[in-house]
C-alpha cells in the first residue's frame, strides 16, 4: 500500500504494484491515482516513484497526515547520483 494523499492509500492490483522507489523518480501518482511519467522514460527503463516526497501545497493543507512511521524506513538502493541512502522521513517539495 502507498499513501497518496491524506487518508487515501493506493493498493495496486495492476502492474503498478511493480513500481519501485527512486530518489530521482521518473513517475508520480496523479490526482486520479494513475501513474504518470514526469520525464522521458527510455525503452526498458524501470518505472519509479518517490515514496517519501510530498508537495508543499498538499503538506500545508493537512500536515497532520504526513507522519513517518519508523516501520516504513528502508535503505535505498536506487543508485541515483542524489540517492538519500536511507528513506526515513517525508521530503516537502515545491
Amino acid at each position: 500500500a502507498l499513501l497518496v494523499r491524506k487518508d487515501e492509500w493506493l493498493v495496486a492490483e495492476t502492474d503498478a504494484r511493480y513500481i519501485n522507489h527512486s530518489c530521482e523518480p521518473n513517475c508520480m501518482i496523479g490526482p486520479d491515482c494513475e501513474v504518470r511519467t514526469i520525464r522521458p522514460v527510455r525503452c526498458g527503463e524501470e518505472l519509479t516513484i518517490s515514496y517519501n516526497r510530498v508537495s508543499r501545497l498538499e503538506y500545508q493543507e493537512s500536515p497532520e497526515h504526513f507522519f513517518w512511521d519508523a516501520k516504513w524506513t528502508f535503505t535505498c538502493g536506487c543508485g541515483s547520483a542524489s540517492c538519500a541512502g536511507v528513506i526515513d522521513k517525508y521530503l516537502i517539495i515545491d
